[in-house]
Order: structure tokens, then C-alpha cells, then sequence
């Protein structure tokens, strides 16, 4: 349907882990994040009965907690045991509720307790449910132990199986992935594991998503989704690299690295999936900036000579002209090269990735020349001359200008009583001596005045302008493969959503 919009709740898995994570915790502060983006999903839509039960009980608990505590704001507020109680029995309830009717299959309803038994509800908690709607209210005690055995039953039958269902796949693909590299003896791996290995074997496991989201981390992290398979990526083992760090260059690196083993299993891997080359060049140019200070410096001299080796006309000629894949190849290459042209200035000083990643990238016409990479350097160099000017605060700390007296001589003074030759009130407003420069001082206040307007004036054109740009690029990177732009109502909510976030 032409007009169907739809969000998805979570951004990705490593979102939902976080979360996870962060309801579970200990810190009462990393909870109310994690209730927060729970909050946020349920703003897009429904969220699983499981997630939203646990987000309500974890956020009373949270509320709980930090009501008892003097620094807090809400520990300004006082809540009653009948508040509490209520709270935790409105939770209680609507998670019963909820993932009792999730169980409700047949043509005629069943009774509440026996479909709990079923999926594993102790009866005890479906009894407290009952007494909480029809008769008294249980004790906050009891309240309290109900909402951690339900909290204990979620993480047990929701996340932690949830968990499994997301790493299950990741342990798939390492399977099928690691007997194809090279040196299988220095990973652990047994000759037999190595010689059933086939490229069909692989191409069972993975499709484009996988390929997306597990084999291109497992080749440059060695991890996904907290599965670690391996000590780091497999394109960067430290089996690879010569013991010594003293001398890095290129020359030496080959003399030990299995190159040509790793093209043709990249290779393999592009027949498989035809975005391999593309994902695979953003993914290692975002590896080598995020983890500069961790990486060795055999690890970033690799990660640069695959970055060479993607944009090169010799990976053109392996890959066979293939107009797609260098498409996407020159459209990664070109976001890269933004991302380096604007982290060159700052990082220059501290990494020496940065700068030759960006020669390199610079170095390829086809990079260089890609709409893309004109587009973002140059918001690239808006945005960083945007941060210089105003910028717009959650509050606003006190203007200059109210610093600044009217006149220095102005003020209140106090006169002793019995003094004779003034007024009789002690408090009167006193214009000092030099009060007739009072014009030069305004004329002086307006002058300041307006070159602040003037710079205001100039950052609210500069902000309208980069809104322009923006509004343009949102346009242009919603064209699709037939050149149909997005309906003007939708580059307006993608744009609001970009303002928002």
C-alpha cells in the first residue's frame, strides 16, 4: 500500500539487549533508562505483553526506591502503603491479564487459572490477582514478593529466551563460517570440521539479513548480539600479524597475512549476497575509528590495506564489473569519506587512521566524485560551523547582559539620620555624580545590542539553511531505483524525526 507507514519498536537487537540489561540491573538509574526507552517504543506501537509488563513493574520498583530518598525529586513527594499497593496490584494484574489471554486459542474461553498452570504461572499469584479485583486488597509485602516472582518468570520464559532465539543464529553461521578461514589449526578447529566445510553449507545459513547482521561483525569483530565466537574479527586475528610492533608497514604485514585465503572467502561471500563488498568497507572504517586506541598497530595497518583493496580497481576486476556492487561500494566509501573529513581536524593531532583513511578514500575517483561525498562534506563543514555560533539549550543559563550594569554609579544609598541636607528617608534612590554621560552609555548598550542581533540574525539564516540542506538531502536519498521521490508528507516526518532525535 502506497501510503502505509510503519516503525519499528526497537532500532535493532543490540537496543533490545541493552534494554534488557538495563531493566535488570542494580543501578536504580541505568532502570529508569532502560523504562524510558520502553516508554519510547510504546510510543511507536504495541510493544510484547512481556516487555511492557516488565518495564511497569521494574518502574514502581524504581519509583519505590527513589521516593525514600531525600536527594531525589521524587523523594520530596511522599506516597502512601494504600498508593503503593494499588500501583503494584494494577501491574500485577494487567500482566496476568495480559499473558493469560495471549494463551486463549480455543473457541471457548478457558478459566484463567488453568491456562496459567499451563504456561507456568503459579496459581498462588492468579488467587492474589482475583483477591486485588473482586475482594481486599493484599498486603504491600505480599504485593511486593508477587512482582519479583512475576520479574523472575518474564526474564526466564521472555528475555532469556529471547536471548537464546537472537545468539542461536549468530553460533549457526560461526559454525559454517569458521572452517573456511584460513590456519584452522591455530583457531581450535579440528581438519575433519574443516574438510565437511562446503559453500553450500554456508549458503543454507545465511541470507541477506544474516549476512547483514552476523557474518560481516563476525569478519570484523569477532562478536555479535554479546556471542563471542572469536578474540577478534577474522579478518584481524592476531595469528595473522608478526610478533613485532616495532616496525608496521604494508610490505611486512603481507609477508605474514593470509591475503589471498581472505579475498576468496570475501569473494564467496559477494556471491552470496551481492552488498558484501559495500558493508563490509563501511564496517571496517567504522571499527578502525571507534576502536583506535584499543586496536593493535597491525590490526589498523590490515583494516587500511582491505579499505585500499575495496575501492581499488583490482577488487572491480575480481568482482567482475558488477555495476551494483561498485555502486554500493562508491555510496559506503562516500559516507566514510564524510565521516573522515569531518573527524580529520579534531582527530588529526591523536590518530593516524583518520588521516590515511581519508588519502585513501580520496585517492579513488569514483569515491571522490559520488554525489553522496559532496553532499556530506559539506553538511559535514555546516554543521561544524553551526557549532561554533548559537545553539539552542534545555535552559538557558544567564545572558551577558544582565550582567551589565546601567550605570556604574547608580545604586541605593543609605545617609546617617541626623544628617541635615537630605531627605528623610534613609533608603532613597541616589543618581551619582556622573550621571550625565547616561546618553554615551545607552548609545554604547545599542551598539552592543545590535551586533548581537546582527549575530542572532546570521545563525538563524545559517540554521534555515542547513534545515534547506537537510530537506534536499532527505529528498534525494529517498529516491528510489525508478527516480519516484518520497511524497512531501513523508520527507516532513522523516525531517521532524531527525529534529527530534
Amino acid at each position: 500500500m502506497a501510503g502505509r507507514k510503519s516503525a519499528a519498536r526497537w532500532r535493532d537487537w543490540h537496543e533490545w539487549q541493552d534494554v534488557h540489561e538495563g531493566l535488570f540491573s542494580d543501578d536504580v538509574y541505568a532502570q529508569r533508562r532502560a523504562v524510558a526507552h520502553v516508554a519510547a517504543w510504546r510510543s511507536r506501537g504495541d510493544v510484547p505483553i512481556a516487555v511492557n509488563a516488565t518495564a511497569q513493574l521494574v518502574e514502581i520498583g524504581v519509583h519505590e526506591r527513589l521516593a525514600g530518598h531525600h536527594q531525589h525529586a521524587i523523594g520530596a513527594t511522599t506516597r502512601s502503603h494504600m498508593e503503593i499497593s494499588l500501583m503494584y496490584a494494577t501491574a500485577i494484574v494487567r500482566c496476568v491479564n495480559g499473558l493469560v489471554d495471549c494463551s486463549q486459542k480455543g473457541t471457548y474461553a478457558m478459566a484463567v487459572s488453568a491456562l496459567a498452570q499451563r504456561i507456568g504461572i503459579p496459581l498462588w499469584i492468579v488467587d492474589l490477582r482475583h483477591e486485588a479485583t473482586h475482594n481486599q486488597l493484599p498486603s504491600l509485602s505480599v504485593l511486593r514478593f508477587a512482582a519479583d516472582h512475576l520479574l523472575a518468570w518474564l526474564r526466564t520464559n521472555y528475555w532469556f529466551k529471547q536471548e537464546d532465539a537472537i545468539r542461536g543464529p549468530v553460533r549457526r553461521v560461526a559454525e559454517a563460517l569458521l572452517p573456511k578461514l584460513p590456519a584452522p589449526a591455530q583457531l581450535g578447529l579440528s581438519p575433519a570440521s574443516t574438510a565437511t566445510a562446503t559453500a553450500a553449507d554456508l549458503k543454507d545459513v545465511v541470507d541477506a539479513d544474516a549476512m547483514r547482521d552476523m557474518v560481516v561483525p563476525l569478519l570484523v569483530q569477532g562478536h555479535q548480539y554479546g556471542e563471542s565466537v572469536l578474540p577478534s574479527g577474522a579478518l584481524f586475528l592476531p595469528s595473522y600479524f608478526p610478533a613485532n610492533d616495532t616496525a608496521v608497514d604494508e610490505e611486512r604485514l603481507l609477508a605474514s597475512y593470509p591475503r589471498d585465503a581472505l579475498v576468496q572467502l570475501v569473494l564467496e561471500l559477494q556471491a552470496l549476497w551481492s552488498s558484501t563488498s559495500g558493508c563490509l568497507l563501511a564496517a571496517i572504517s567504522q571499527h578502525l575509528v571507534r576502536r583506535d586506541a584499543e586496536l593493535s598497530p597491525w590490526a589498523k595497518e590490515a583494516g587500511l590495506h582491505w579499505i585500499k583493496l575495496l575501492v581499488s580497481n583490482e577488487w572491480r576486476e575480481r568482482i567482475k564489473y558488477a555495476e551494483r556492487p561498485i555502486e554500493e561500494i562508491y555510496q559506503a566509501g562516500a559516507a566514510v569519506l564524510a565521516m573522515a573529513e569531518q573527524l580529520k581536524a579534531r582527530a588529526a593531532a591523536s590518530s593516524s587512521v583518520v588521516p590515511r583513511m581519508h588519502s585513501i578514500l580520496r585517492a579513488c575517483k569514483g569515491v571522490r566524485n559520488h554525489p553522496d561525498s559532496a553532499r556530506g562534506v559539506a553538511m559535514a563543514s555546516e554543521l561544524q560551523a553551526a557549532g561554533d555560533g548559537w545553539r539552542q539549550l534545555c535552559a538557558w543559563p544567564p545572558s551577558v547582559l544582565g550582567q551589565l550594569p546601567a550605570a556604574p554609579s547608580d545604586g541605593l544609598a543609605e545617609y546617617p539620620l541626623e544628617s541635615d541636607d537630605v531627605d528623610a528617608n534613609p533608603h532613597g534612590f541616589s543618581v551619582g555624580a556622573d550621571a550625565g554621560d547616561v546618553a554615551a552609555e545607552d548609545a554604547a548598550l545599542d551598539e552592543l545590542m545590535r551586533g548581537i542581533d546582527e549575530q542572532y540574525d546570521a545563525a538563524v539564516a545559517a540554521t534555515l539553511a542547513l534545515k534547506q540542506r537537510l530537506h534536499e538531502h532527505v529528498v534525494h536519498a529517498g529516491a528510489g531505483a525508478d527516480q519516484k521521490v518520497l511524497p512531501r508528507q513523508e520527507v516532513e516526518r522523516i525531517q521532524s524525526e531527525i529534529e527530534l532525535w
